[in-house]
């Protein structure tokens, strides 16, 4: 796989190449300016390592550059499912990792300056209809809840903003600002929630 982000202000590029599953997967942030690599991470030797509940591959759809242009942040994907996250300073090049909230998946929403992402803690998704119609109706029938909320990486607090008993239900998440989540309740109503 190989998938790329570009910095909004246009200084670096992150890259990865490779794909966990098929031998060696690395973390590149080249400088645009030179072309020259500012860091490369080795994911399978270093972090995998370290780190083993974070295997899985780096995805750029939900990658965030920090405002102040120092941070980089990515998800690692196994299929749609978000389990954690690399941040990577700009300045020195360091980076560390974080847990994702379970039910994290790929559409959830990060804020990379904050570190709040929303979370889903329903089943996790299939992609198929039958089988989601099913984790719905087992669910009602035993009268369990889905928590939809943010969690905080950096800090690990949790906030659960609204309890659905309909699993398949998509709140379709979107940071308006820093403190700003605009959701779509199971009314159907477009809502604001502020930190």
């Amino acid at each position: 796989n190989l998938g790329y982000s570009v910095d909004p202000k246009e200084k670096f590029v992150a890259l990865s190449h490779g794909n966990v599953y098929e031998g060696e997967i690395t973390l590149t942030i080249k400088d645009l300016n030179t072309l020259n690599d500012f860091v490369v991470i080795d994911l399978k030797n270093s972090v995998f390592k370290e780190h083993p509940e974070m295997f899985g591959d780096v995805l750029f759809e939900n990658a965030h550059w920090s405002k102040d242009g120092k941070n980089f942040l990515t998800p690692f994907h196994d299929q749609a499912d978000v389990i954690g996250y690399i941040r990577v300073n700009l300045v020195d090049g360091s980076h560390q990792v974080y847990d994702a909230y379970p039910g994290t998946m790929g559409g959830d929403q990060i804020n990379a300056d904050t570190g709040w992402t929303t979370f889903d803690d329903g089943p996790e998704w299939s992609g198929w209809s039958d089988i989601e119609e099913s984790n719905r109706d087992e669910w009602r029938a035993q009268g369990i809840k889905v928590n939809f909320g943010i969690y905080n990486i950096y800090t690990k607090q949790k906030i659960v903003i609204e309890q659905v008993n309909d699993t398949t239900h998509w709140h379709e998440p979107r940071w308006i600002d820093d403190n700003t989540l605009e959701y779509l309740s199971i009314t159907g109503e477009k809502k604001i929630y502020t930190l």
